[in-house]
């Protein structure tokens, strides 16, 4: 007889007690509270943040200002940055200036002026980098310009015909007189005079971020006592430099005939052999340009003046002329051997000659409508 035995294997699981569980929650505590601290003491990197919105203050304008000119507008505030991070930063900025859609046309530009320091500003248009160490801060000052076009000599004007350049100079003044009083116009107590947005660009561990400090902020208040010094300017219009336009016009043509009219009967007596054929003068249109650097009125004046007659470019291909011309003369003064050259110069000669006669009528001519246009308002 087989007897057969049974084993029964009982296996316990003994439960953790509570001892051991509170230990492993507090080793895993304590593994989270070294990760935030190794984070937050070393692998965070620098983090520039900006403890407050900034305020633009408008720069009050004194009541006497308005008695010698009609001043800009400007405005001032600071940023005060402070690096919370582990490591030093680097932080620069950007800023834009945008006018209300009602005083646009008449602002000609803004300015930005940013500096470390109260009043002494080091940069333009963009602020240069600077360095924030770890928990150290830095305030920067900015300064923002809003600059009129000039109300007396604004002159921005398209070519026109030949007949029809007097007309736009001699009602130049008298456009620029509509256009301040339409100014004036549409000002009103309370408007805003633009909005102001910054961006920043800052080193964050290992990379460049991109924040948006202040987004299309409006700025400035016209309030009545602004509007009212404005305004005090139309009455006294006529009493203070009331033909600035044409007295521009007056020295542009002194210039014209200076620079073009002389140097051009300079180049025919030398093309008709009085004295001797020699080199001309050349490059005239680069030169009147030049001669208005840095003079905005006088400048657009006489690049009005020029293309409406269409000398700019005659006098453009003239130029390359004449540059060819004294080209080959140096040439064959240093081998007066060169019989080709010597012939084509003089082949070249009368049809020069004609194109410079023709120059100096048409000169003549702008010379006389300009005269005119001052003479005529006295």
């Amino acid at each position: 007889m087989n007897v057969t035995a049974t084993t029964t294997v009982t296996m316990i699981i003994q439960q953790p007690s509570l001892t051991e569980g509170i230990t492993a929650i507090m080793a895993f505590a304590a593994v989270i509270v070294s990760g935030l601290t190794l984070w937050f003491t070393s692998l965070k990197g620098s983090n520039i943040v900006l403890l407050e919105r900034p305020l633009f203050i408008q720069k009050t304008i004194q009541r006497e200002t308005f008695d010698r000119i009609i001043p800009d507008i400007v405005f001032e505030t600071n940023l005060i940055f402070l690096n919370n991070g582990t490591a030093s930063g680097v932080l620069r900025m950007d800023a834009r200036f945008e006018p209300m859609n009602e005083l646009a046309p008449f602002f000609k530009k803004d300015r930005f002026m940013f500096g470390t320091e109260f009043h002494r500003y080091t940069a333009s248009a963009s602020m240069p980098p600077i360095s924030i160490d770890e928990k150290d801060s830095a305030v920067i000052y900015i300064e923002l310009t809003v600059e009129f076009h000039d109300w007396k000599r604004y002159f921005v004007r398209e070519p026109v015909p030949k007949e029809q350049i007097s007309e736009v100079l001699c009602q130049a003044d008298s456009k620029n007189k509509k256009r301040f009083s339409d100014f004036c116009a549409i000002l009103k107590n309370g408007m805003h005079i633009g909005t102001v947005s910054i961006k920043s660009y800052q080193t964050a561990r290992k990379k460049t971020e991109e924040r948006i400090l202040v987004g299309s902020k409006h700025i400035g208040v016209l309030d009545e006592e602004l509007i009212s010094n404005f305004r005090s300017w139309e009455t006294r219009w006529d009493t203070i430099d009331p033909h600035a336009i044409l007295m521009d016009v007056q020295q542009v043509r002194e210039s014209l005939e200076k620079e073009l009219h002389e140097c051009l009967m300079e180049n025919f007596k030398t093309l008709v052999g009085l004295p001797e054929i020699g080199p001309l003068r050349t490059d005239l249109l680069d030169t009147v340009r030049r001669r208005f650097d840095g003079y905005e009125s006088k400048k657009a004046i006489a690049e009005f003046v020029l293309r409406s007659a269409n000398l700019d470019s005659v006098l453009s291909k003239y130029d390359l002329r004449t540059r060819d011309w004294n080209r080959r003369l140096n040439l064959l003064k240093e081998d007066p051997s060169k019989k080709t050259l010597e012939q084509s110069l003089i082949a070249e000669k009368d049809s020069l000659k004609t194109e410079t006669a023709s120059l100096v009528a048409e000169v003549t001519n702008l010379l006389n409508t300009l005269r005119e246009c001052y003479s005529s308002n006295p």
